[in-house]
C-alpha cells in the first residue's frame, strides 16, 4: 500500500504537481493534496485491491472427502480429479453421496475409459431464489484410468476440490471506488482514486468499462427493436 502512495506521490510531483501528504478532509484524512502548476487542486486516494477470488477450502468439503474415501475404497483402476464450484456450508449426509459411490461402481475394469459426471447439491445457505447459483454445490469428478503400472497402488479417491466457477473481476474495484467514496464524501476539492490491482485475475479493460459504466447496448436510427437487459443480466457499477 505505502509503495503505491509512494509511487502516486513521485508521479503527479513528475508531472509538476505539489503534493501535500496526508491533508485533513473533515475528520480524517486524503493520502495525497495535489495542487497543479496552473493552481487546481485535487485530493488522491491510492488503495490496493486483492479481493479473493477463489473459495477456501471448507471444513464441509474435506467431511465430503473422507466419507467418499471410506465408500468408494475399490477405486484401484483410475485416477478421479475433482472441482467444485459454489460454497458448502453443510456436512452432507453420507446417504446423499450415495448417487458418486454407484456411479463409481459402474466404471469399469474390464476396459477402462475416461468418464466425467456431475452431482448437484444444495449448499446448506438460505437464498431468496432456490434457483440461485449460490443456492448450490456443484462437483464436476473426472475418471481417468491408470497406467498399467499404477494399478492396484493404493491412493484416496479425492483429496480435495479444485476451484471452477467464474471470475468476478468487477464487484471488487466497485466496492474499493464506493468504500473510498463514503469516506470522503465531504470532499470539497476533486477526488482522484488511484487503484493497483493485484488480484490472482486483474480487471482487464472490460472489467474496468463495467465497473465505470455497466453494460453496453447497440442501438440502432429509426424504428427498431430493443430488448433491454432483463433484471437478471443487469451488471452492477459505479
Amino acid at each position: 500500500f505505502y509503495l503505491l502512495e509512494d509511487f502516486v506521490g513521485e508521479l503527479l510531483r513528475s508531472l509538476g504537481c505539489h503534493t501535500e501528504p496526508q491533508p485533513l478532509v473533515g475528520n480524517g484524512r486524503a493520502d495525497i493534496l495535489a495542487t497543479t502548476p496552473q493552481g487546481d487542486r485535487f485530493y488522491v486516494e491510492a488503495t490496493v485491491v486483492k479481493p479473493r477470488q477463489f473459495s477456501e477450502p471448507r471444513a464441509t468439503e474435506e467431511d465430503v472427502c473422507q466419507k467418499l474415501n471410506r465408500m468408494c475404497e475399490d477405486n484401484s483402476h483410475y485416477w478421479f480429479y475433482a472441482t467444485s464450484s459454489g460454497e458448502l456450508y453443510q456436512n452432507l449426509p453420507s446417504k446423499k453421496l450415495v448417487l458418486i459411490k454407484e456411479w463409481v461402481e459402474t466404471l469399469t475394469a474390464i476396459y477402462p475409459a475416461p468418464s466425467t459426471k456431475t452431482f448437484i447439491y444444495s449448499s446448506g445457505t438460505p437464498t431468496p431464489d432456490e434457483d440461485s447459483p449460490s443456492s448450490k454445490w456443484i462437483v464436476q469428478i473426472r475418471a481417468l484410468p491408470r497406467s498399467v503400472a499404477s494399478i492396484g497402488v493404493y491412493a484416496p479417491m479425492i483429496v480435495g476440490f479444485g476451484r471452477g466457477g467464474e471470475v468476478d473481476s468487477v464487484s471488487p474495484l466497485i466496492r474499493a471506488a464506493r468504500a473510498k467514496v463514503k469516506q470522503h464524501k465531504n470532499v470539497s476539492e476533486p477526488l482522484l482514486l488511484a487503484m493497483n490491482d493485484v488480484a490472482d485475475f486483474p480487471s482487464g479493460r472490460i472489467d474496468i468499462s463495467n465497473a465505470l459504466f455497466g453494460w453496453e447496448q447497440s442501438a440502432e436510427t429509426g424504428v427498431s427493436l430493443i430488448t433491454p437487459p432483463s433484471e437478471s443480466a443487469r451488471l452492477p457499477s459505479l
